[in-house]
């Protein structure tokens, strides 16, 4: 993949916003390392910090020992811990980093349990740490209130890959994995997918519901909002336009989704998010 270096930070850090929230969203960034040896040291933080690897391999810092996280695997680090990046290898690396703080930042993540070591989490949703980025140039209560829920689905997909030694996990990763790769085209349905993955239609909405609590085809709906509204945070494209790059032909279908996920029409999210 094609990186360039990034921080993006909370204006007001390290103070808070006035408003309360169970955690604040302070900074996100995208490290590329090039070449072997000590990539990043700096001094402990009153931080979370949520670190995927997109492409390569770092050894990172991890509750005072070195842990070794190669694409495709995550790692979080605690409030008072040392950062630290290293590269063992001559490839490039290319690490994604969101940082949370405040009273309820560790206790939050604490709460989903994940061990103190590299976690399996499958792809990097590159899309994520992006759209999270952009938000950050919007200081308001609902930037941060939408932070705040982009944080919690990031950590929950830092555990993805942990339970696929199933037959039913490997199953729902695949189709993950399928509705990653084919949300833009509009004939991409369930159908296919359950063709694709070769069960019957009803096997795979069963073990998805068990894994996801949602239906493939919810999944496959939220996927592609998420990535129609990261089009028009980032672009200005038509509004039709970007319905159709997600996926969605009817662009009426595609604006109803928005007003009823954030509450505006597309116009007034792409007003909000560019302020």
């Amino acid at each position: 993949m094609m990186a360039e270096p990034r921080i993006v930070c909370r204006v007001d850090h390290p103070g808070f916003p006035d408003w309360k929230l169970p955690f604040y969203p302070r900074s996100t960034g995208i490290n590329v390392f090039r070449g072997r040896g000590l990539a990043e040291s700096l001094p402990p933080l009153e931080v979370v910090e949520l670190c995927w690897v997109a492409q390569g391999g770092c050894e990172i810092s991890c509750d005072g020992r070195m842990e070794t996280v190669r694409a495709g695997e995550s790692l979080f680090r605690l409030p008072g811990e040392y950062r630290r990046k290293r590269c063992p290898d001559a490839v490039e690396t290319v690490v994604c980093w969101a940082t949370f703080d405040g009273e309820g930042a560790a206790p939050f993540l604490e709460g989903y349990g994940y061990p103190r070591r590299a976690l399996r989490s499958g792809e990097c949703p590159v899309y994520l740490f992006d759209e999270i980025a952009g938000l950050f140039a919007v200081q308001s209560p609902f930037s941060m209130r939408r932070l705040v829920s982009l944080y919690a689905e990031l950590i929950a997909r830092m555990g993805e890959g942990e339970n696929d030694a199933t037959e039913a996990g490997r199953l729902v990763n695949e189709c993950v994995r399928l509705i990653h790769a084919g949300y833009a085209d509009p004939a991409f349905n369930v159908n296919r997918m359950a063709a694709e993955l070769r069960v019957h239609r009803t096997t795979l909405d069963r073990v998805f519901r068990q894994k996801i609590r949602l239906s493939p085809i919810d999944y496959l709906i939220r996927f592609r909002l998420q990535r129609g509204l990261s089009l028009l945070a980032e672009t200005s494209l038509p509004v039709a336009e970007v319905a159709a790059r997600v996926g969605i032909s009817q662009s009426g279908y595609f604006s109803r989704l928005i007003r009823r996920t954030v509450g505006m029409t597309p116009s007034e999210y792409r007003l909000a998010r560019n302020l």
